[in-house]
């Protein structure tokens, strides 16, 4: 956003900035904190043009607002309107929020408090989200089977087969498709379902290690600031959102067995610290599902990137050797 087109947004909200800070970019927004003649500071956030990004908005923020209610460091709009916006390539909305304080930190930075109090959080939002009527989300299961066909589509190719055996020495396992299609069966099965998150990641959560102040959540000496994005938020079983979280903490966690990873956030975290409710049958499947998006992830990788260049993507290694202790992916 050029600096006519912010101060004309703001215009319209009514406020006179006197300091912006850095854009920061989102999965499907970016965002221009600044702080207002008040001298309180605001965010506002830029939403790309796709499909249904208003009824997106609306749940993403319907969602943050009703957790925030309850206690709990999400990021809540500061200005009920969200404002459609004229722009060269079409119509973009903006929304007006507040400011949360605290940072992401480095994916080397996590340690075993860090890891345990983003359990603890995620316990404590979907608590919260319980309580939220799903009937206007959109279906997580929904997504991911179409995710699976388009990854079933692309592993098809001849031309992938041949490049992935020359270029990277692998090859996807021909049953594991069907294996993460048999999951979300098992899933749908269990007939639960309540709004998530479903974007509960490195990216999407904020820190600091300054005493405590309201609302915000403690593990050691780590304080859990800010609760971002909600843009992705969904109705599903929480195994989806646990296996989301944990699928990108396996990879993050460089310095720590998946084992390890594993008890800090699910057990010492998401059950001992905050309360969460799992059975056995949720409990049993949360591996499964975790292969689903890291095969996901490794896809993505794939569609993105010249294959040459992957093995100098640290992430994409990671990826690929948790897929192939898993056995989702084999050498050659």
């Amino acid at each position: 956003m050029n600096k006519e087109l912010f101060a004309e947004v703001i215009a319209k909200y009514g406020l006179t900035p006197t300091k912006r800070m850095s854009m920061q970019k989102g999965y499907r927004n970016e965002s221009y904190p600044f702080v207002d003649s008040t001298g309180l500071a605001k965010n506002l956030i830029l939403y790309k043009d796709e499909p249904d990004v208003l009824k997106l908005i609306k749940l993403a923020n319907r969602s943050a607002n009703f957790v925030a209610k309850q206690g709990l460091p999400a990021r809540t709009n500061a200005d009920g309107r969200i404002l459609s916006i004229k722009t060269s390539t079409g119509v973009r909305y903006a929304a007006l929020y507040d400011y949360l304080p605290g940072q992401t930190i480095a994916w080397e930075a996590y340690t075993r408090d860090h890891i345990k109090l983003l359990g603890m959080t995620l316990a404590k939002v979907h608590a919260g989200l319980a309580l939220l009527d799903a009937s206007d989300f959109p279906a997580v299961e929904s997504r991911l089977r179409a995710n699976l066909q388009v990854i079933a589509d692309y592993f098809a190719d001849k031309g992938v087969q041949s490049a992935l055996a020359t270029k990277l020495a692998i090859k996807v396992a021909p049953d594991q498709l069907k294996a993460c299609l048999k999951t979300l069966d098992q899933i749908k099965a269990l007939q639960f379902s309540q709004v998530l998150h479903m974007d509960f990641v490195r990216g999407n959560v904020l820190f600091n290690s300054q005493p405590a102040g309201a609302n915000q959540l403690t593990v050691g000496k780590v304080n859990l600031t800010g609760i971002l994005d909600f843009e992705k938020t969904a109705r599903g079983n929480p195994i989806y959102d646990l296996a989301r979280s944990l699928a990108f903490l396996m990879v993050d966690c460089k310095y720590k067995t998946e084992a390890k990873v594993y008890k800090y956030f699910i057990v010492s975290g998401y059950l001992k610290r905050g309360g969460g409710r799992l059975n056995q049958q949720q409990i049993s499947l949360i591996d499964a599902t975790v292969n689903l998006f890291l095969l996901y992830d490794f896809y993505k990788f794939l569609l993105y990137n010249p294959y040459q260049s992957l093995p100098d993507n640290e992430h994409f290694v990671r990826t690929k050797n948790c897929l192939l202790a898993r056995k989702v992916i084999t050498a050659l």
